[in-house]
């Protein structure tokens, strides 16, 4: 888990950078930049709060598809959510704790884990869907996520 933590703390400081060089870098962040400014929105309740940010929509190399807040977000280092999917297709998806993916949610300084259902609907580019699930701590004492829920996540995404 460490090892998601520490990928997903890296691209976060590569997608603040400017153009790298790199051609499918720099074309993901023309995506990212063209999702800032477009009305893509994610929003998600968790412990009874209500956080909303712009969102991001990224198909990987592995082919998998993210699902998240905006990487060029001003809220970046107090509220993440990277919510990962087998592929960019509309369908229903199942991720558990032991997701190879690693969907991660920050929160206030705060890592977890997402277990939960993701639904993803794609029609042209629009993107939008719900998720419903549990988020589980990750201490900085223990890379594996807790066993008991910090409490139930929900939300919505579209581009």
């Amino acid at each position: 888990m460490k090892k998601i933590i520490a990928i997903f703390t890296l691209l976060c400081s590569v997608f603040s950078m400017a153009q790298t060089g790199d051609a499918k870098v720099d074309k993901m962040l023309k995506e990212l930049q063209e999702q800032q400014n477009s009305n893509t929105s994610i929003t998600f309740t968790f412990n009874k709060k209500t956080y909303k940010d712009k969102a991001s929509f990224t198909e990987t190399d592995k082919k998998t598809f993210s699902i998240g807040t905006s990487l060029l977000s001003e809220k970046l280092m107090t509220t993440q959510i990277n919510l990962i999917v087998d592929k960019k297709k509309s369908g229903t998806y199942t991720i558990t704790s032991g997701n190879k993916n690693g969907s991660v949610v920050l929160i206030n300084k705060k890592y977890y884990q997402f277990s939960g259902t993701v639904k993803v609907n794609i029609k042209n580019k629009k993107v939008s869907g719900t998720f419903d699930g549990e988020l589980y701590e990750i201490t900085k004492n223990n890379p594996k996520p807790s066993k008991k829920s910090s409490g139930k996540i929900t939300g919505t995404f579209n581009s």
